[in-house]
């Protein structure tokens, strides 16, 4: 069920693949979803010291510097604080803070399907995209995967009256992404069958089969209710494949990234999403909340570009896809604009005005050796930068940005984080060894901008200043890593337990000193979980509440 022991490194993600197969994933070129955007301003971040003059800010989410040269010295004192204006100019990338490594503390945990895959917290509240197994009643013998949906409140108790289960149907169904905003939550996925859910109200039912060939995998974006009833369906079916790749969400819009091949069909024509050729083609669809396609933008062959993440930026009326792209031949065009020629693998950041789909900007992140954007590896930062987490191979190198350069990964893959303006990469870490891999699998930024970046621990993870992650020996365990705006760790916990813990997504607080709840899939026991498991049993989902920082 898991990546541990044998891990297969590929350059278009290695485990990370592996973990999108799990969870329903059909090619290595799949991506994420978006993560909801915060409409906090920007706040002093704290820190650990500073370059320039320093100020006199109310505390961030940093553990506070020498304010620099010149200036007072309590601009970063208050970790936990929400942030006023700030301590000067913080020192880039400097050492992780003394004691930025902690075990995990939990408020509740429970057990939940086979997976928890997909997290979006809102008010304390957290909403659960969950992988499920589900017995046939037609034929009692056979087992299909499944998905529902679900809503924790902040005590930990789950709302029997929120909710949507996928139930009997024909055929596997696999949901790959959540987005959440107003009352609406939004799911996106793929189904051997036609997907048939009753819509919300008892009012008929919603329908995801865009042709009546069941033999094909339509791909689907559901839009769910305040009661998590099914409020409209869209689908898409393709004459050889058809993967959701990304979503994310606004308060009237929703935009869907999805991969396609041959001959192609819809459940609407309000849509046109032009012909696609057997190597396939992605687009990104933008919805209103009542269903009704607004615009349709193709980005290029799927096979040279891989959407990893879409992202939605309301304050600045745009939406961002995230992502890496093969351009061995030469320079890739998108829209009008141009790539540069990448002979490895490279990141890149495109912006499309949410109104029309216009593109306003294309940025290529382009470093030695082979980059890969992870899965749900990308957040909106509240300054309207955003985050980009993924893995690596090569040589020690760097985005040309302040920081040290990476650490080498020798035959393996580390993991990097990096923050991305519209002018180009801020700053950016590189974390992992030569001898094992360490991927990211999940980051997502909190109201004030502290970053949380979860994924997959083998041996050790060197944070600086002494602090490190280590792994059992032969052991797959998950981490989650915590830094401030300016790329300065501020926590670091593993998560492990009997047999094997991963953490596949994460959902913050409104600051770094809120609870923060994590889900995943265990083999034996966690100790966040109380649990009956069995040692013998297959993978089971679990959701937890953890402690912030004190």
């Amino acid at each position: 069920m898991f990546c541990a022991g044998l891990l297969i490194t590929a350059a278009a993600g290695g485990c990370n693949a592996i973990i999108g197969l799990e969870v329903g994933e059909l090619d290595a070129s799949a991506g994420g979803a978006g993560a909801t955007a915060s409409s906090v301003s920007a706040g002093g971040a704290g820190g650990e010291g500073g370059r320039g003059e320093g100020g006199a800010g109310g505390g961030g989410a940093g553990e506070g510097g020498d304010g620099g040269t010149g200036g007072t010295s309590d601009g970063g004192a208050g970790g936990a604080g929400e942030g006023g204006a700030g301590g000067g100019n913080e020192a880039l990338c400097s050492h992780a803070r003394e004691g930025a490594v902690r075990p995990p503390s939990g408020e509740w945990g429970t057990l939940s399907g086979l997976a928890v895959v997909g997290l979006a917290a809102r008010d304390g509240e957290v909403t659960a995209l969950v992988k499920e197994s589900r017995v046939l009643v037609s034929e009692p013998t056979k087992t299909r995967t499944g998905f529902s949906v679900a809503r924790w409140n902040p005590s930990g108790v789950r709302e029997s009256a929120y909710g949507m289960t996928t139930g009997d149907m024909l055929g596997s169904i696999s949901a790959e992404h959540l987005a959440v905003a107003s009352d609406l939550a939004y799911v996106a996925g793929w189904s051997e069958a036609p997907l048939t859910l009753l819509a919300s109200g008892g009012s008929g039912r919603c329908t995801a089969s865009a042709g009546a060939d069941t033999g094909r995998k339509p791909s689907f974006l559901l839009a769910l209710d305040q009661l998590g009833k099914c409020r409209w369906a869209w689908s898409v079916e393709a004459e050889h494949n058809a993967y959701p790749l990304g979503l994310a969400a606004t308060a009237d819009r929703v935009t869907f990234a999805v991969s396609r091949s041959g001959a192609t069909s819809a459940t609407t024509d309000d849509c046109v999403l032009g012909a696609a050729d057997q190597r396939g083609v992605t687009d990104l669809v933008t919805f209103n909340a009542g269903g009704k396609c607004r615009w349709s933008r193709a980005l290029g062959s799927s096979a040279a570009v891989h959407v990893a993440e879409v992202i939605a930026a309301p304050q600045a009326g745009e939406v961002l896809v995230v992502g890496d792209y093969d351009a061995p031949d030469g320079p890739l065009d998108i829209q009008g604009r141009t790539l540069p020629r990448a002979p490895d693998r490279d990141l890149f950041v495109a912006r499309f005005r949410l109104e029309d789909g216009a593109l306003t900007g294309l940025i290529p992140l382009t470093a030695a050796g082979s980059q890969a954007a992870a899965r749900h590896g990308s957040a909106l930062l509240p300054d309207g930068d955003i985050v980009v987490a993924g893995t690596y191979t090569g040589p020690s190198f760097s985005f040309e940005d302040d920081c040290p350069l990476l650490p080498p990964t020798g035959d393996t893959e580390n993991s990097f984080v990096a923050r991305v303006s519209k002018k180009g990469v801020v700053w950016s870490r590189g974390f992992g060894d030569e001898e094992r891999d360490q991927m990211v699998v999940s980051l997502a930024v909190d109201g004030a901008g502290a970053i949380y970046m979860a994924g997959t621990l083998e041996g050790e993870i060197a944070l600086g200043n002494g602090e490190s992650l280590t792994a059992r020996t032969d052991e797959l365990q998950s981490f989650l890593i915590v830094l401030n705006p300016s790329g300065n760790v501020l926590s670091a916990t593993a998560f492990a337990g009997t047999g094997t813990v991963g953490v596949w997504a994460v959902a913050p607080g409104a600051t770094i000193g809120d609870p923060f709840t994590i889900g995943g899939e265990l083999t034996e026991t966690f100790s966040l979980v109380p649990s009956d498991h069995p040692s013998a049993a297959p993978g089971e989902g679990f959701i937890a509440r953890v402690k912030g920082l004190p």
